[in-house]
């Protein structure tokens, strides 16, 4: 009897880690909607849609705000502007009067970022 009970359980736990799964990947489908507009009509703004506020990052270095967002886009390719935007709300800071440009020639010495368009790059999911 309690095998039964526990084979039960078992499948309702399956079946619902299913239904999360789908609803995760509707989600990110979603998300990566909703980026692919704002880069297609940048005069509407830079900023994603209603995305939660950010703490500000001590200490954080050019770099590895520029790591985080491209990891955070999940494979969705980022124009300068909108990647130098993030990291900034992340707390990322530079004395440079151009920081897209800094963001450029960082991405391009990183290994496993690609340039995919003029000043617009992503990093492939692994």
């Amino acid at each position: 009897m309690e095998r039964e009970l526990m084979r039960r359980q078992m499948e309702s736990v399956r079946s619902e880690l299913n239904r999360v799964d789908a609803e995760r990947e509707v989600l990110e489908g979603l998300l990566k909607a909703y980026e692919s507009w704002f880069r297609i009509h940048p005069e509407n703004g830079a900023n994603p849609p209603a995305t939660p506020p950010q703490l500000p990052l001590e200490g954080i270095s050019f770099k590895d705000g520029l790591l985080s967002v491209l990891q955070q886009s999940r494979g969705e390719p980022l124009h300068v502007k909108e990647i130098w935007h993030r990291m900034r709300e992340m707390g990322v800071s530079s004395n440079a009067k151009r920081p897209e440009g800094f963001v450029s020639m960082h991405a391009n010495r990183i290994e496993g970022v690609e340039k995919v368009g003029p000043a617009t790059f992503r990093m492939p999911i692994e």
